[in-house]
């Protein structure tokens, strides 16, 4: 397998720097059998696509949720966008529900549906030599652990999650556990160190652990916690619920990108409706999560028909393998019939 770098940044709104012109000889020039490239609004989709007539081989796009769609500075972008999608020989989307998937229908372009999915390495077997984030961070076997997993980018809701998990009765004597790392300086993890220190001044009965682990013990967190919870204001198909599924952890997340089909896709959470913002982010209700945690915390039962429906569907359809093989299919079919 051979590796070609190119220093290029910014997309076709923000403008692109760098190798532009060398990427694009590079399509070109090279004989291709498949050219996949993932989401637009990022330059090697938006630098690819003035040259897209002139790339030989299947030529495939992965949508992946149109962030910028309702952005006034990506309307000629999306004005033109069609014309562009149409020189694909194919089209995926993780979700039929979506805004990508509706723009690519509302526009009459075929496409297909491959979701995303979680690793099998990772999550088929949780082996007993595998490291104990409980036990990394002193949180015991009997203390009920919430689990949030995303950055601080400020868009994941931990400030609702924090929120809600104080408000929470059921939350009473357990620890809410924020895994994420700080991309692009530290945006919100001061606030959520703030907001942290504010609650536990007010209610002493329960613990917040905000950590960065490695991936493994990540992983150990999402086979040990007791309830997933994703705030979050904005997702295209959030690969933490499929984790969750994986992991057999229930999870609740806010009504955001395809977060309801994938409840209904797996059956293994619950989804709390979000009220979109001036700025076209989903808030969630603090009152409404604080809510929802009470009922799932509380119920074992619930918890445990959750997180058996959430894992048999991710060993059924959602594994890496699976997901893996519908690739391949779509390129192969595309391939035979001479695109």
């Amino acid at each position: 397998m051979q590796i070609v770098e190119f220093d290029v940044s910014g997309n076709a709104v923000r403008g692109m720097k760098g190798e532009v012109e060398g990427y694009q000889r590079f399509l070109r020039e090279a004989d291709f059998d498949v050219v996949m490239t993932y989401a637009a609004q990022q330059w090697t989709t938006d630098a690819m696509l003035p040259v897209l007539r002139g790339v030989r081989g299947v030529r495939v796009l992965a949508t992946c949720g149109f962030s910028g769609l309702r952005n006034r500075n990506y309307h000629d972008y999306f004005t033109n966008l069609p014309l562009a999608l149409r020189e694909f020989d194919g089209l995926i989307t993780h979700s039929k529900t979506y805004q990508d998937a509706l723009f690519i229908q509302q526009n009459d372009i075929q496409f297909v549906v491959i979701p995303n999915g979680a690793d099998e390495r990772e999550f088929a077997v949780h082996s007993s030599q595998a490291p104990s984030f409980r036990h990394k961070f002193g949180i015991s076997e009997q203390t009920p652990m919430v689990l949030v997993v995303g950055s601080h980018t400020g868009l994941k809701g931990h400030s609702a999650a924090i929120s809600a998990f104080m408000r929470s009765k059921a939350a009473a004597g357990a620890t809410l556990v924020i895994i994420g790392n700080s991309p692009l300086r530290t945006r919100c993890l001061p606030i959520c160190r703030a907001h942290t220190a504010f609650h536990r001044w007010r209610h002493d009965d329960r613990n917040v652990v905000l950590c960065n682990p490695s991936r493994e013990l990540v992983v150990s967190a999402f086979t040990e916690a007791d309830l997933l919870v994703m705030p979050s204001m904005v997702e295209c198909s959030p690969l933490v619920l499929f984790e969750a599924c994986a992991a057999g952890l229930p999870f609740i997340a806010s009504d955001v990108g395809n977060s309801r089909e994938i409840a209904e896709w797996t059956g293994g959470g619950r989804v709390v409706t979000a009220g979109r913002s001036v700025r076209g982010l989903f808030l969630v209700s603090t009152r409404q999560l604080a809510d929802e945690i009470d009922r799932v915390l509380s119920d074992e039962e619930l918890r445990q028909r959750l997180a058996d429906s959430g894992r048999k569907a991710w060993l059924d359809r959602f594994t890496w393998d699976s997901i893996t093989n519908s690739y391949e299919d779509l390129y192969a079919g595309l391939a035979k019939h001479g695109l």
